[in-house]
């Protein structure tokens, strides 16, 4: 029974919006006209209510939207709206607050990622590196579909602990281009890593495997250039 509740919670919290071509090109405005229709019929339906926030916070309406979701807590319960609440903080840029409120939802829900990279964000916004690089983890760890930008932003964050933190980056890129086939824009980041350690060796062989994509540039060939002339002149590279 329980199982059958959480269920029947989730699809109420899934997105009303038809993908129909009809609402494809649809503006803010129609979108949001449209779901005050639908709530015409049903004005406690917590879902609708919540997407219609969502679509309220995304033109600027923020007390609009915290109407709504006041209006969907009392349809269902704090912790099944405390997603897009949490989106209405980032809105008011309250930070804490909108980590509290992913927090809660994940509570519930722990495999939902858009409140696990939310969370990352804010955590990396308020300087809280560590805690951004644990829901990143989390992230890929529950994502069934990975995109490059986790990889990217888990990189970039690593990058910056000490002692070690440009080996996690490129350990985390590599990850990537494991998972994902190699990528131009996770292979370019860490050229740069590799580069910032002064591995230049490691960094020409790296950019070398770009050649089929970009070979005929003349911005990969100049940097093939420079990487062979720094590769000459500095035989020492890290570990």
């Amino acid at each position: 029974m329980k199982a059958i509740k959480i269920l029947t919670l989730t699809l109420l919290l899934l997105p009303v919006l038809p993908a129909g071509p009809a609402l494809a090109h649809a503006s803010l405005d129609e979108l949001i006209e449209y779901t005050t229709g639908l709530l015409s019929g049903k004005p406690d339906n917590p879902g609708t209510l919540l997407d219609r926030a969502r679509l309220q916070l995304k033109q600027g309406n923020n007390a609009l939207a915290l109407s709504d979701i006041e209006a969907a807590e009392r349809s269902s319960d704090a912790v099944d709206v405390a997603y897009v609440r949490g989106l209405y903080f980032l809105a008011e840029k309250q930070r804490q607050q909108a980590i509290d409120a992913f927090g809660k939802y994940l509570g519930r829900y722990p495999g939902y990622t858009p409140a696990i990279l939310n969370r990352a964000k804010t955590y990396a916004t308020l300087g809280k590196t560590e805690l951004s690089i644990r829901d990143y983890q989390y992230l890929l760890s529950v994502s069934k579909v990975h995109s490059p930008d986790y990889y990217l932003e888990l990189a970039q964050l690593e990058s910056t602990l000490e002692p070690c933190g440009i080996h996690m980056a490129l350990k985390s890129l590599d990850r990537g281009m494991e998972n994902l086939g190699l990528l131009v824009s996770l292979q370019a980041a860490a050229i740069e890593f590799e580069l910032e350690r002064k591995a230049y060796r490691m960094a020409l062989a790296r950019h070398e495997t770009l050649k089929p994509w970009l070979g005929n540039t003349p911005q990969w060939k100049a940097r093939q250039k420079e990487l062979i002339g720094r590769t000459s002149q500095f035989a020492d590279e890290p570990d």
